[in-house]
């Protein structure tokens, strides 16, 4: 009834020791990647319209939100599970928010000369978005330099300097490709 195999062969190559903060990570990857999806879901059509309005690529907007929506899914996926992509397209996630939370700041000056300072003033933006990004770089810190982080994803072999740069290097170039085709 039974094959005679290894008892290796029956367990999963799940990792089971995985950090409470790795968990977390994961379920508010997957949430707030799902929320957004849902989001853009529910309001697909007023947005496509507010966006042209705007003079905007709608397509390419909706496109870009969706991306982050399915990555942060993904991502929270990987990470539960504790696979190796899970922690390369987190480290991605983080390393993408943080660009794109710099991105902002740089550009408030320019929104506001072409549509103009809102009420509040424009610290209120540098503020958010600078806080936005130093969260995300902490989060990626944590991603890079945690030693049970490490051993739950098994990424103590990979050197985490060039991990760095080889995202931040292909976040330049998807940068560069919107910056040269849109």
């Amino acid at each position: 009834m039974y094959e005679n195999r290894p008892a290796s062969h029956e367990v999963m190559e799940y990792n089971y020791d995985r950090p409470f903060s790795v968990t977390l990570l994961a379920i508010l990857l997957i949430l707030g990647g799902g929320s957004l999806v849902v989001v853009q879901l529910i309001t697909f059509a007023s947005l496509s319209k507010f966006l042209a309005e705007l003079g905007f690529s709608g397509v390419l907007i909706q496109v870009a939100i969706a991306f982050l929506g399915l990555l942060g899914i993904a991502s929270g996926i990987g990470t539960f599970l504790g696979k190796k992509w899970g922690w390369w397209l987190a480290v991605f996630y983080f390393a993408y928010a943080i660009s794109r939370n710099l991105t902002a700041i740089i550009s408030i000056q320019d929104i506001i000369s072409q549509v103009g300072a809102p009420e509040n003033g424009a610290g209120s933006y540098y503020l958010k978005y600078g806080i936005r990004a130093v969260w995300n770089g902490l989060i990626l810190w944590y991603l890079v330099r945690s030693e049970a982080v490490n051993s739950y994803f098994s990424t103590g072999d990979t050197p985490k300097w060039k991990a760095i740069l080889v995202v931040f290097g292909i976040i330049a170039l998807i940068y560069a490709f919107f910056n040269i085709f849109f």
